[in-house]
Formats: structure tokens, sequence, C-alpha cells
């Protein structure tokens, strides 16, 4: 995509979630952080002067997100910017774009939680009854604490994790049997799965967990295996499934970037 496209509709986006005194305090970080934006091609010079608390509407809904205590928190942990998550979850809704609107959320697994901010999303703003969070590092824990704790949430809403994401349970490692038996979650509406590459595991060699399973966003990483395994995996199940690039568009022999699979008719008609 045209750099100058893609930055006006990054902030187009932002600006349908954002309140106007919110976004225009991004356009000055935006302003003051634009030699690094244009020499890294990314907005992340931007996102890591946002300060404060940041309010996204997503479906109805205010979440808040106490950056400046997220980054305490992560200090000496983590230093990506949480803004650009928020950008990526709430203000382009890349795991959620594909599916039409009002459909069911009730139960999600959160593979590769990160801060929370998934999990929040999917609790706070469409009504899921339970988001677990499954995510190896401890130091996110107790951000995704804070999260639910800054928008209300009860804490059985937002479980965790603190593990790997494998085909197989074991040290250190759960698998997505062992988590839905542990969770009591006889379905799961909704699952979301950014694990670095592990999709393929999880995928692959485990798979009769899909029969229990509605919908599915997932960031691929095509350097970690084979794409079109896990999508030739997904149709066999019973999924219709759709691979994009990293802005929604047809992955048309171009690098995939998002996987979407229904298996409940839940994709948006591609026009």
């Amino acid at each position: 995509m045209n750099p100058f496209l893609r930055l006006a509709s990054e902030l187009a986006a932002l600006y349908a979630r954002q309140p106007f005194s919110e976004f225009a305090g991004y356009l000055l970080c935006l302003a003051q952080a634009a030699p690094g934006v244009v020499r890294q091609r990314t907005l992340a010079p931007a996102d890591a002067r946002m300060q404060g608390t940041a309010t996204m509407r997503v479906n109805g809904q205010d979440l808040r997100i106490p950056l400046g205590q997220i980054a305490e928190l992560l200090d000496g942990h983590d230093d990506t910017p949480t803004f650009g998550g928020l950008r990526e979850m709430y203000a382009s809704n890349v795991y959620l774009r594909a599916f039409k609107p009002g459909f069911r959320i009730g139960t999600v697994v959160d593979l590769g939680a990160n801060r929370g901010l998934f999990s929040l999303l999917a609790v706070k703003a469409y009504g899921a009854r339970i988001a677990v969070g499954v995510e190896p590092s401890v130091h996110f824990s107790p951000v995704a604490d804070l999260l639910r704790r800054a928008n209300d949430v009860a804490d059985p809403a937002m479980p965790r994790e603190e593990a790997f994401a494998g085909s197989k349970g074991g040290a250190g490692s759960v698998s997505m049997a062992e988590l839905m038996k542990s969770h009591k979650l006889g379905q799961v509406d909704f699952l979301k799965c950014d694990i670095e590459g592990g999709e393929f595991d999880v995928f692959l060699n485990g798979p009769d967990f899909l029969d229990r399973v509605g919908n599915i966003a997932m960031e691929l990483h095509p350097n970690c295996g084979p794409v079109q395994e896990i999508v030739d995996q997904l149709q066999l199940k019973g999924f219709a499934v759709r691979v994009t690039d990293q802005f929604g568009r047809a992955a048309d022999g171009g690098p995939p970037h998002y996987l979407y699979a229904s298996r409940i008719g839940d994709l948006i008609e591609e026009r």
C-alpha cells in the first residue's frame, strides 16, 4: 500500500475510535516524531510518545488504557508501545474485521494474549462471558490485571494461563484440549491466535479441538511453517477460510499476514 494512503487509512480508523482531544494529541505526537516515522516507516515513534490514559470507543463501549502505568509495569521487560496495539486491535480491528456484525463471541480463547488488549476487547466491547488469555511471558500478567480493573471487568471474565500454547501439555505449555477442560469451555466461539509461529504446532499436530471452535482469527508467521497446510486442515474441519495481507486485502501471491476462518458462516462475503 502507498505509504501516504496507509497513513491516511490509519488516521481515519483512529479518528473514528478516539475522542477528538485525544486524536489531536496523537497528531501532535506524530508531528513531533515525524523524522523517526519517516526513517523507520512505522508509526511506532509516535505511539511511544502517547502518555496518560487512552480512550477507545468500540461497539458502543469506552475502553480505557492507562498507558503510563503500563509503561511503568513493563519497564525493563518490553518497550513496544502499547498504543500501537490499540491502533491495530481497536482502531484497525485486525482480528474482527472479517466477521459479520453481531456474530456470537460468548466464549473466547486468546492465544498469545500479551498485555490482554484483545481479551479486554472481547469482554468489555463485545460482551464475551469469558476470555481465557494464554501468555508465557509472566511480566504481562500484571498489565492484564490492570486493564481489567481499569475497565471494571470482573476477575473471572479474564483468566490467564502463564504458559506456551502447544499441541501437547507439559512443563510450561498447555494444549487447547487442556485449556477447554480446565476452564469448562464446551465450545469456543472465537479463537484469536498470535503465537509467533507456534500456530503450526497447535493447528497441525492436534486438531481435534477444532470441532468445538466456531470462528478463528490468526496472525500468520509464514517463515515458521507451511501456511497452506493450516488452511487445508481448517477446510478439512469444515471451516471457510480467508487469508489476507496485513491490510485485510486478499493475499493473492503476496505475503500472508492474517487468517480468518468460520465453521458457522460468520465470515463477511467477499466482494
